[in-house]
């Protein structure tokens, strides 16, 4: 497993294959929140085109490698929000094409097409969150924590494996 950094700096992250930017910024004081952009090239210039925004209270994120322009992210822990460590593929930023794939994808409501694949939602509101931790060397798993630090729920920090989902 490959280490990732936790709250990570405010910045662009390039996709292993230079065709998506994530960019890290602060919203709301020291929340951290990603947007996601297509990195398209015209005459020698390279162009920004916004294809996902709206990760808030980010925790920690990693392009997967193997997978070219997929994203895992991790969330929670503030006092609003419900923490998820959700999946970003850049292949599927279009419509989904089959009716199970519509049930699976979120489709958030904005004027950009954003669709991100739940892996783990929080029970509850506030102080539940996760925090992703390593990706394997062959992109088919993920190690993250899972943690709890509100009043409406025990505190623990569980870590768990899981595979991600075929491509």
């Amino acid at each position: 497993m490959i280490p990732v950094a936790f709250l990570p700096d405010e910045g662009g992250y390039t996709s292993p294959d230079r065709k998506y930017l994530a960019e890290v910024f602060f919203d709301f004081g020291e929340d951290r929140a990603l947007d996601i952009y297509k990195l398209e090239r015209h005459d020698g210039r390279v162009y920004k085109r916004r294809v996902f925004s709206g990760l808030q209270n980010l925790n920690s994120f990693a392009w997967i490698r193997r997978r070219p322009h997929t994203l895992v992210g991790s969330t929670g822990g503030i006092d609003y929000g419900v923490g998820v460590l959700a999946l970003w593929d850049g292949r599927l930023h279009g419509k989904p094409e089959s009716a199970a794939h519509r049930r699976a994808w979120i489709g958030m409501q904005a004027w950009w097409d954003q669709r991100l694949l739940r892996l783990r939602r929080a029970r509850y509101e506030e102080g539940e969150g996760f925090v992703l931790l390593a990706v394997s060397a062959d992109g088919h798993a993920v190690r993250y924590e899972h943690f709890s630090i509100g009043e409406n729920s025990p505190e623990y920090a569980v870590t768990h494996t899981i595979r991600l989902p075929p491509r």
